[in-house]
């Protein structure tokens, strides 16, 4: 099975990183120069659609055209891009548990993965998104974690024991999404594209960061969860509530329209309303958070994500004070926070990105993600 869609090695310098929420378009351009990593251009643009009409090969061009863009990364919002897991378990045969495990039976035990594995990705994405499984492609796939009878291991090669089980993760997108981001080929000059769950921009983070870290992406009619290991992705869970009811609470209660909601929301956010203006939005807002944090609590139940040390907050759409709030509510032993920007230390960042908003957070890592993967081609 093919498992990427684009190229994935680009000798480029600068990248555009853009993840496509709802219907506005989240970005930031970055260049890898002398001092490192720096960010050229962070933001965000609103349609009335991204998908009827050409909104995104017109924004594209502009941006190319500005920047000299030699590589695109696109992010899409859940379903049409997805992050899943699954555990494969392998019984030896009776009788071998006491023998090292040699050449040619290593190969049959991952000979039996591969095989597996396509069918069982497209399965659960089909059940947990309900799309056809004819219609789901896997565009990146790896093993996160093999152990042996409970043990963990780098390698299976010359060991011994009698289960042998792998937790395999992929990224998937749909077959809309790939031939509607074909399109962009036809912009002239057009840049080398792919495609990449935000997921990985959290893996370059919890690498540095250490432990074991939940990641709460949140979008705006439904949100991601993301449980990661010292930089390895082991467990992912869609929660049914996304931070767009913030805005249209906003919009209910108060009776205004979609952009001064978000307007009014992002001043609530920084501190820059007046005090009876903020208790009268706290009042609302509260019971948004609190729908979102049972939410959450019980996908981190079921997906096994208790572990988590800490939690970070971010996405296009995570602007909400409360929603810390009702997380420490719900989790008063893990450590809750916005992932701002300015957490993001270990590369030199313009002042364009260096905002107290969670919302550019996860661009900027897919970012360094990017350089990171492919630094051997610069």
């Amino acid at each position: 099975m093919g498992f990427r869609l684009f190229s994935s090695h680009p000798k480029s310098q600068t990248v555009a990183v853009m993840h496509l929420e709802d219907s506005s378009i989240w970005y930031c351009v970055a260049t890898n120069g002398s001092e490192g990593l720096q960010m050229l251009a962070a933001g965000n643009k609103e349609f009335s659609s991204l998908y009827e009409g050409n909104p995104l090969i017109q924004f594209v061009s502009e941006i190319s055209a500005t920047y000299r863009i030699d590589h695109l990364l696109i992010s899409v919002c859940f379903p049409a891009l997805q992050a899943v897991y699954f555990t494969f378990g392998f019984k030896r045969g009776e009788g071998r548990e006491h023998k090292p495990i040699g050449t040619h039976e290593k190969q049959q035990i991952l000979d039996q993965l591969y095989a597996t594995a396509e069918s069982e990705i497209k399965k659960i994405v089909a059940e947990r998104s309900g799309l056809l499984a004819k219609d789901i492609l896997i565009n990146r796939f790896g093993v996160s974690k093999v152990e042996i009878n409970g043990y963990t291991v780098l390698d299976i090669m010359g060991c011994a024991g009698s289960m042998v089980s792998f937790v395999v993760w992929a990224e998937t997108i749909t077959q809309q999404i790939v031939q509607w981001l074909s399109k962009l080929s036809l912009i002239k000059g057009a840049p080398r594209m792919e495609a990449a769950h935000i997921a990985h921009g959290f893996e370059s983070f919890s690498a540095r960061s250490g432990g074991n870290e939940a990641y709460l992406f949140v979008g705006a009619e439904k949100s991601q969860l993301m449980y990661l290991e010292n930089g390895v992705l082991l467990r992912t869970a869609i929660i049914e509530q996304g931070g767009k009811q913030f805005t249209s609470t906003l919009m209910d209660s108060m009776q205004m329209h979609e952009n001064t909601a978000l307007e009014l929301q992002e001043r609530y956010f920084q501190g820059k309303v007046s005090d009876d203006l903020r208790v009268r939005i706290r009042k609302l807002m509260l019971p948004c958070a609190s729908r979102i944090a049972s939410s959450v609590q019980q996908g981190m139940m079921r997906f096994d994500m208790q572990t988590a040390e800490r939690l970070w907050i971010c996405g296009p759409y995570s602007l909400g004070l409360e929603l810390q709030e009702m997380l420490e509510e719900t989790f008063p032993d893990m450590d809750i926070a916005f992932l701002y920007p300015k957490n993001v230390k270990f590369t030199k960042l313009k002042k364009v990105i260096q905002s107290a908003d969670p919302r550019f957070t996860p661009i900027l890592l897919l970012a360094i993600w990017h350089y990171e993967h492919n630094k051997k081609s610069y």
